[in-house]
């Protein structure tokens, strides 16, 4: 740091009373946004949600309060950010966008009921044995065929007392013969031409492994890998067991620590999708790991994508056959629950220079994951947003609001990779060296962005323009962090951080602005 004379240090400065208010939801490290937001002193808390400036919580609010929004009453999330976060719908509007490419990131996926369900069945039985052809057909309801594929309207064929549904060739609907008859039966033919089918080689997928998830759950909730159908029924029935409320109210309850179990046993009446598990991962030191990157989206249309990230291993070494989910979830949710946590590296979490350093452990490709997996990871970031395109803002200008997304990739043995999903609300706890040296400056850099442009205090800023002395931060590295005890580390490096003492801390903003205004990639 350079050495600043007294003379050009200024007095402490005296504020104009204009402020902005801000409301905090309780959840995910909410303590920390609070910090990051009072470095900035022309904003203050308010417990009065419909009365701030900024409202920060977990969970997108009603339609109501975008209806009724005004550009001074912002919110951290955008209306139709489901587009993005639902599971299946990022599937869909990527697989439209990106057409017969899209499974060179994705991997198959399918909602359990109605015709896909019927698909995925199909696709099992297929990689089980693919020398045969289901012979027996499949039947489903109509009601779960319009359910699925509500755009695909019935023709009656009243010659041969059929319907006949557009676009979906393979399917063929029996008119009931009898008045009685509680529903219609629709056949649903063998297909072997869904690009799924041709998505997975039988001999990446030999052990025909398929993972379950809840559609609109994050963090491990609900997740399980299973082998045969039978598991996908019995897995269903065990989440949806509703939990035994308490008889009598209690005053103060400490919300206990979930076990893996509960985990797993979500009590939850969503919708479930499967998708196909990677049987072929590139391991770091024999374990599993996907890597968790950033993206922020204005109402502007901006895409910007944070330019650090990291992994989140597995505190097990990788075993295809265990059926032990600890060797299975990446999580953090899940596996900070387990007693060999952080046995390997606090927190579980590596940077993605250990990782181009573990890929060239393996192949001799010096730093290919920073100069050629990042960038084209960076542009499938990207192609999800612009696949969404204005629909992330739902039926309403969403004026000055803004999202932190949160997306989730990992790597194969032949060092392709694969998108398994993005996350609203992505987990900002400082579990480890990693996230102390990312996650503050991240929330830093997403402020500067959005709330730094909306609401500026012209008071303050005319005072910061006439400051002397500037403080260049230096960034500590992860193995810097590593060396403070966990209760000594602090909050540093935040731009209004030094303000009261006349200095405003210089340092770059980390986020890439990638597309803006809607514009395709």
């Amino acid at each position: 740091m350079p050495k600043i004379k007294k003379s050009e240090v200024l007095k402490p400065i005296i504020l104009t009373p204009q402020k902005f208010k801000f409301f905090m939801g309780t959840g995910n490290n909410h303590d920390l946004v609070i910090q990051i937001l009072k470095t900035r002193p022309w904003w203050v808390q308010t417990e009065d949600k419909d009365h701030c400036s900024l409202a920060w919580q977990q969970w997108t609010p009603s339609q109501q309060f975008y209806a009724q929004q005004r550009p001074n009453n912002i919110s951290n999330h955008l209306a139709g950010n489901i587009e993005l976060h639902s599971k299946i719908n990022l599937y869909k509007n990527l697989k439209k966008f990106l057409g017969k490419n899209a499974f060179r990131v994705l991997m198959p996926t399918y909602q359990l009921y109605g015709i896909e369900k019927a698909n995925f069945e199909q696709h099992f039985k297929y990689l089980e044995n693919p020398t045969l052809v289901p012979e027996k057909q499949s039947d489903i309801s109509v009601d779960e065929v319009i359910r699925s594929r509500s755009n695909a309207l019935p023709m009656l064929n009243k010659k041969t007392s059929q319907i006949i549904l557009p676009n979906l060739p393979h399917i063929i609907v029996q008119k009931p013969k009898s008045p009685r008859s509680d529903s219609t039966i629709v056949k649903h033919l063998p297909n072997k031409t869904l690009p799924e089918f041709h998505a997975t080689p039988i001999e990446l997928n030999r052990k025909n492994l398929w993972i379950l998830k809840p559609e609109g759950m994050n963090r491990g909730f609900g997740i399980q890998v299973i082998s045969s159908l039978e598991q996908i029924n019995e897995h269903i029935n065990q989440c949806r067991v509703q939990p035994i409320k308490p008889t009598k109210p209690v005053k103060k309850q400490v919300k206990p620590k979930l076990t893996l179990d509960q985990i797993i046993k979500t009590h939850t009446t969503q919708q479930f999708l499967i998708q196909k598990y990677i049987e072929n991962p590139f391991l770091f030191e024999e374990r599993k790991f996907d890597i968790r990157c950033f993206a922020l989206v204005t109402a502007k249309g901006e895409i910007f994508i944070y330019n650090r990230g990291y992994l989140r291993l597995t505190g097990e070494k990788f075993d295809i056959e265990s059926t032990d989910m600890r060797t299975h979830l990446t999580n953090n949710a899940v596996q900070k629950l387990l007693e060999n946590y952080s046995q390997f590296e606090e927190g579980n979490m590596k940077t993605f220079e250990d990782l181009d350093r573990s890929i060239f452990e393996a192949s001799q490709k010096q730093d290919y994951f920073s100069k050629v997996i990042w960038p084209k990871m960076k542009k499938t970031v990207a192609e999800c947003v612009a696949s969404v395109g204005q629909r992330i803002l739902g039926q309403y200008a969403c004026h000055n609001c803004f999202e932190l997304f949160g997306f989730d990739f990992m790597i194969r043995e032949d060092l392709s990779y694969i998108l398994i999903e993005c996350n609203a609300n992505p987990c900002i706890e400082l579990s480890s060296p990693v996230s102390w040296w990312l996650i503050p400056e991240l929330l830093d850099d997403v402020f500067e962005l959005t709330i730094d442009k909306t609401f500026k205090d012209q008071g303050t800023l005319d005072l910061v323009g006439s400051l002397k002395g500037k403080q260049t931060f230096q960034k500590k590295s992860v193995e810097q962090w590593r060396s403070i005890n966990p209760e000594d580390r602090k909050l540093e490096g935040m731009r209004w951080q030094e303000l009261q003492r006349g200095f405003k801390v210089e340092r770059p903003n980390d986020f890439q602005l990638y597309v803006e205004q809607w514009r395709s990639i």
